[in-house]
């Protein structure tokens, strides 16, 4: 499987406006703990199969990115970043990007896509999936 890619734009109607890396962590702890919940509720480990993953933070050329490793052969690497985007020379666009690196699995494709709805749901974006559809988590008049 080549390299394939997601994005949640922030838009004027998001929640927020902007984010950070550290903002982006926080929204995967967020997913994780809602899991660990929902395992409690139903009295099973959910957690270790709704996030089959260990966060670590990653530099690749001078950016700063998470690293989602997973824990297990079901599982290679999901990698998070936030870039900034200026547009019409005044402000700038901020864009969650979920990339799936060479040699993943189906089941990170799977997990990836469920993370970008999570986090788009969180921040109130507009979510490009990997195949180019386009999902609106914001409110629309």
């Amino acid at each position: 499987m080549m390299a394939e890619s997601a994005y949640i734009n922030l838009v004027e109607q998001s929640k927020h406006q902007t984010i950070t890396l550290k903002d982006l962590a926080e929204i995967v702890e967020k997913y994780q703990s809602v899991a660990k919940k929902t395992g409690a509720q139903l009295g099973w480990d959910y957690n270790s199969s709704s996030f089959p993953y260990k966060v670590e933070e990653a530099q690749i050329e001078n950016a700063s990115f998470l690293l989602l490793r997973g824990t297990n052969e079901k599982y290679s690497y999901i990698l998070m970043g936030v870039q900034t985007i200026l547009s019409n020379g005044e402000n700038n666009n901020y864009v969650i990007q979920i990339t799936l690196l060479n040699g993943c699995t189906q089941g990170d494709k799977n997990k990836a896509v469920e993370f970008a709805k999570f986090i788009a749901h969180q921040v109130e974006g507009e979510l490009i999936l990997f195949n180019g559809r386009k999902m609106y988590f914001y409110k629309r008049r």
